[in-house]
């Protein structure tokens, strides 16, 4: 509720007739609350915080942008996810290993649907959103169906071609938060003492390390696209 009071969530939205619409509206406003700074954070991990101390000049990277995406879709009633990618070799190397975007549960669609509010990109097949899976696939599949747009329209080719080849490697490993409702640390709910789950390619290991350094002992781990698209409820 002071989300949508403060920054007028349910008046950006207002004459959008599709859900969609309004998932793409708010991909595009939250792209523009500030400037990319890969190595700078907010001093709170929640959207009022973030928004607040971007109004003051901040800058911040992609996890806040995933983490207000999702926290403004929910706001207007849009299930959503801070979305974390990591890559295949997420273990091996010391930076550029994960990237955070968001996705939204779209009942208009009955599925997930990958937005990266960073570039404000969602992915489409013939005209229908996909979920990060689903983009991974027809990457690979290099299928010329596969087509990038915002609230703009679609991206011209050369930009889309830019974007393919850059996020194509951080679309290996997917985590999510089981809980959603807050992004204190302390109150995360956890199931068996672990606060997320990840999905994990079908043959291919499961990541135990982030960037050398850092241990994953936080997650659960599935192959299960059931498991981790599983209609919100």
């Amino acid at each position: 509720r002071k989300l949508i009071k403060e920054y007028k969530l349910d008046l950006l939205v207002e004459d959008k007739t599709s859900e969609y619409d309004k998932i793409l509206t708010v991909s595009g406003w939250t792209n523009k609350q500030w400037e990319h700074n890969g190595s700078n954070s907010p001093s709170k991990q929640d959207a009022l915080t973030i928004l607040k101390e971007a109004q003051e000049g901040k800058m911040f990277r992609c996890v806040e942008y995933g983490i207000v995406a999702a926290a403004a879709l929910n706001s207007i009633g849009i299930p959503a996810r801070p979305l974390s990618l990591k890559t295949r070799d997420v273990e091996k190397v010391m930076r550029g290993a994960g990237h955070v975007v968001t996705e939204a549960y779209s009942k208009e669609y009955d599925k997930w649907i990958f937005i990266d509010p960073q570039f404000n990109i969602v992915p489409t097949l013939n005209g229908i959103p996909l979920n990060g899976v689903e983009f991974q696939k027809e990457i690979f599949n290099k299928n010329p169906g596969l087509k990038l747009i915002n609230d703009q329209g679609e991206l011209s080719k050369d930009l889309a071609a830019g974007y393919i080849k850059w996020i194509g490697k951080y679309l290996f490993y997917f985590d999510i938060l089981f809980d959603q409702k807050t992004l204190e640390g302390s109150k995360f709910k956890t199931i068996e003492g672990k606060t997320k789950i990840t999905l994990v390619p079908l043959g291919y290991k499961e990541p135990r390390v982030f960037q050398r350094n850092n241990k994953i002992d936080y997650s659960h781990y599935t192959n299960s696209l059931n498991d981790f698209y599983r209609k919100p409820y």
